[in-house]
């Protein structure tokens, strides 16, 4: 397509998504790919897209300069010599072409018929058709026909009448925005109102066949496919709307912290393998023959190093890496916003914080979050709903039935965990009796199934309440009418309610079933009042966790965790009474935010390693330059890390973790647009001192080999 070659080299004077009514007059420029095309018998309406948005051209060749045409053209001047015109012809893609003659004046199409038509003081030019190839005959004759006419020829336009602009072309239009005709309006599209009435058209650059519709709404394409075309996935407006308010995330997060005085460094990416609780990428080392560096999971021990050094407020908005099972909202490699502060306690960190927050949230989606959050203890989150990250925005809360049950039940599944110190723990669905088939409810069915799948639990017992008030069950004969009213009444029970019970000889791991339980049915009845923010912080959490399958007490946060004062001459006799200073901020059932008070003094950390079993010599071979610097005036000192891609999940409200990050890994941590994790040459290895591992074929026998 031949336009003035200005418009080629001319930067844009607006976003497609940027034009609005107050723009009506004006010419502009504007450039980006061809989202729709829509041809109304020689008139064509193009939605145009950039990252701001969509914005409608309509391409009128009544309207288009003396050297535009839609489609892919070429102009020339014709100078008799029709052997070069017609080397010209061949070198274009095209079935068949439209050879134009132009006297002087303005450039008008006629009608199909090749009837000549007036256009002001001039005469129009004159079509003729000619199917492809074009030969030097074809061009003679209708050179001939034109001069039988009277009309001189002084340009030639060859147009291609199938190779036309197409979906995701990047073309640029120059034109007048003008209102949209009366009725034509667009409610759904920012620029709805207005359209561009091209006056120049240039293409850019063309697009062969999608392997998926980036225009379509309604995407099904198979994920897989999606990621290994990333860039084109990238193109579709969802996904571009995601990471435009991505960025506005980053510039309110840089903005709060900068403004309430912290200041941002970056740490090293190569640091030193530590035990911080998932497992370490690691990256060897070149120049130092059988030793590696490890990637961070996160700039934990830096940042406490800042402290000592004396920049009293830290953040870095920081890459991290962990080696661990992915799911829906993890990554092997992911964002946190890494804060440190000296000189403070739970309360202060927790006040900045939550402006953080508000901060984060106001800047996306306009929304003033009420401060300050509501706390709730680590222990009663757990007894209360089953999760240390509850979701407030349905109730049915958790029951204990341990004391109601035990002794007073024959049913013998819940006597025999009862008389071993287990606990039996319910949850009821307020007016749910009638939506659970006795069938769905057997042991074998549809229902229970999914509580087994979802919950790890062997099933749920239930209960129905019943118009008089007692309860109704295929085990109810193993209670006492007392016992089934005292458990209505102890559960808030009226009729029409349904009691579900999960049982298990841990009160913990029966509470976290009945949590799992909890969000299945509300999930599935649609119980979750979507619109809602609920920030929650958890506080008081344990400082150490048992490990069953080692038979040791390990950290249940970090080993640089603080202990509450009140607990700290439990350590060695009692360590799974102590708890941390520790706290986790929660919105709507997930983990947004995590930190804790740090310890500070070196003979408590020294204390908290020889709980967890780390000895001094294993200290000060993993941590000795921790240890050292807290023996330098470390201040008191603690902070946070907010999951940078989780807090945009929860803006954005989508339930995978790669809608928000550009390039990310599929479950098996590959990715499938570069094909990373790949081979390296043995010659590779060598030079990282790492012995090639040959891989195993098969011989025709069957049998491997290498």
């Amino acid at each position: 397509m031949t336009v003035s070659q200005t418009l080629e080299f001319t930067p844009r004077s607006s976003y497609c998504g940027d034009v609005r009514s107050s723009h009506v007059g004006q010419e502009i420029i504007l450039k980006g790919w061809v989202h729709r095309r829509r041809d109304h018998g020689g008139l064509v309406f193009i939605d145009l897209r950039d990252r701001e948005g969509l914005m409608q051209v309509r391409i009128n060749p009544d309207s288009l300069v003396n050297d535009t045409k839609i489609g892919i053209d070429v102009a020339l001047n014709y100078t008799g010599d029709a052997k070069a015109l017609v080397a010209t012809l061949q070198g274009l893609d095209s079935e068949a072409f439209r050879l134009t003659a132009v006297t002087k004046g303005d450039v008008n199409l006629f009608p199909d018929n090749g009837t000549p038509r007036e256009s002001g003081d001039y005469k129009a030019r004159f079509l003729a058709q000619t199917a492809a190839p074009v030969t030097e005959a074809d061009i003679k004759a209708q050179a001939a026909a034109l001069a039988a006419k009277g009309l001189v020829v002084t340009e030639t336009h060859l147009v291609s009448r199938t190779h036309q602009i197409r979906d995701e072309y990047v073309i640029a239009v120059r034109g007048l925005v003008m209102p949209r005709p009366e009725g034509a309006t667009n409610p759904k599209m920012k620029t709805g109102e207005v359209e561009l009435e091209a006056r120049e058209v240039k293409i850019l650059n063309t697009c062969p066949t999608l392997p998926f519709r980036i225009n379509d709404e309604n995407l099904k394409t198979a994920e897989e496919l999606r990621l290994t075309y990333r860039y084109l996935d990238l193109r579709r407006p969802e996904l571009q709307r995601n990471f435009l308010i991505r960025n506005k995330l980053y510039k309110a997060t840089r903005d709060y912290l900068s403004d309430n005085g912290f200041i941002e460094f970056e740490t090293p990416i190569l640091g030193k393998p530590t035990p911080e609780g998932a497992r370490d990428f690691l990256v060897p080392s070149r120049l130092n023959a059988g030793q590696h560096y490890a990637l961070p999971q996160s700039p934990q021990l830096f940042k406490q190093i800042l402290m000592v050094a004396g920049f009293d407020r830290y953040f870095q908005i920081a890459r991290c890496f962990r080696d661990e099972d992915l799911r829906a909202n993890r990554q092997p490699e992911f964002t946190q916003v890494d804060i440190e502060m000296s000189f403070v306690g739970v309360d202060d960190v927790i006040r900045n914080m939550e402006g953080l927050a508000a901060a984060m949230w106001k800047a996306t989606l306009g929304i003033d979050v009420p401060t300050p959050f509501p706390r709730i203890s680590y222990a009663d989150a757990i007894r209360r709903f089953g999760s240390d990250k509850p979701d407030l925005r349905f109730g049915m809360e958790l029951n204990d039935l341990t004391g109601v049950m035990k002794g007073r039940t024959e049913f013998s599944i819940f006597n025999q965990i009862l008389n071993e110190g287990g606990a039996v723990v319910g949850i009821v669905h307020k007016g749910g009796a009638d939506l659970y088939s006795n069938t769905a409810l057997r042991l074998d069915g549809d229902f229970q199934k999914k509580v087994q799948r979802e919950t790890g639990s062997k099933g749920a017992a239930f209960f129905r309440c019943q118009a008089d008030g007692d309860l109704e069950s295929s085990i109810s004969k193993f209670f006492t009418e007392e016992v089934r009213r005292e458990i209505a009444k102890s559960c808030g029970m009226e009729p029409g309610d349904i009691l579900f019970m999960i049982a298990d000889k841990k009160l913990r791991k029966a509470c976290d079933m009945a949590g799992r339980l909890r969000l299945m049915i509300a999930k599935d009845h649609n119980l979750i009042d979507r619109t809602r923010l609920e920030f929650l912080w958890v506080v008081d959490f344990p400082l150490f966790e048992y490990n069953e399958d080692e038979k040791r007490f390990e950290p249940a946060h970090h080993p640089f965790t603080s202990p509450h004062p009140e607990d700290i001459e439990r350590i060695e006799s009692d360590p799974g009474s102590v708890r941390a200073l520790a706290y986790d901020l929660a919105l709507n059932g997930e983990e947004v935010a995590g930190g804790s008070i740090r310890i500070y003094r070196s003979d408590v950390q020294a204390r908290i390693f020889k709980a967890i079993g780390i000895n001094d010599e294993e200290a000060r071979s993993k941590f000795g330059f921790l240890l050292d610097a807290l023996q330098f005036g470390a201040p008191p000192h603690g902070g946070i890390a907010f999951g940078f891609d989780r807090c945009l999940m929860s803006i954005l409200e989508v339930d995978s973790i790669r809608d928000v990050i550009a390039f990310p890994k599929t479950q098996q941590g590959t990715c499938l647009m570069t094909g990373a994790p790949g081979d390296v040459t043995e010659a590779q290895l060598r030079e990282l001192h790492i012995r090639p591992v040959k891989k195993e074929t098969k011989e025709k026998d069957g049998k491997p080999t290498a």
